[in-house]
């Protein structure tokens, strides 16, 4: 009689959780992601990057996002290290927030440090940014996320001694992928 207990308590455990794995997507509000974008740049660039951020839904089809990230690089004359800290505000036409196609409206602050041969420069540039995106998630809350999108700066990037001579315009496309997890 134990066993039988036993088997069917078992029987309806595992089969809720099964049937909860495939049941429908459910309404995520919050979101935890990496930006891919910074660790290929710092690669690219011979250093190292990392950003995150987190996605809150306050309204139906309408979140904000918050994001930090950091790219710095080294070499035998050239020290540079960039930080961001930006919002957003994600408008989601065809569901609910946290969740599938976005049109998304933000900016970031970029303070930046650049030293060559002993002299520094320091530089504060604002980028107002608008894109697309889409977030794949899957049952699990994982998700996947392409953007792609224009941002215009504003602000000088300061250049030590010797590499004035160096241009750099924030303004262009912008583009990436996230990973993270959406609950």
């Amino acid at each position: 009689m134990r066993k039988l207990i036993m088997m069917v308590v078992l029987a309806i455990v595992f089969g809720g959780g099964l049937s909860s794995a495939f049941a429908q997507e459910r309404e995520r509000q919050n979101a935890v992601f990496v930006d891919l974008g910074y660790p290929i740049a710092g690669l690219l660039l011979g250093g190292f990057g990392i950003g995150a951020g987190y996605e809150r839904a306050f309204l139906p089809q309408i979140s904000v996002r918050g994001n930090v990230g950091y790219i710095g690089y080294s070499n035998s004359d050239l020290d540079f290290m960039g930080f961001d800290i930006g919002a957003g505000l994600r408008y989601y036409p065809l569901s609910s927030a946290v969740g599938k196609f976005y049109i998304e409206g933000g900016f970031v602050y970029s303070p930046i440090l650049i030293k060559h041969k002993g002299e520094e420069a320091a530089s504060n540039i604002f980028v107002i940014a608008a894109s697309l995106g889409w977030k794949v998630i899957y049952k699990t809350g994982f998700f996947l996320e392409p953007y792609i999108g224009y941002k215009i700066g504003i602000g000088e990037l300061n250049m030590p001694k010797g590499l004035s001579s160096v241009s750099y315009d924030p303004s262009g496309l912008a583009y990436g992928i996230g990973l993270g997890w959406a609950f």
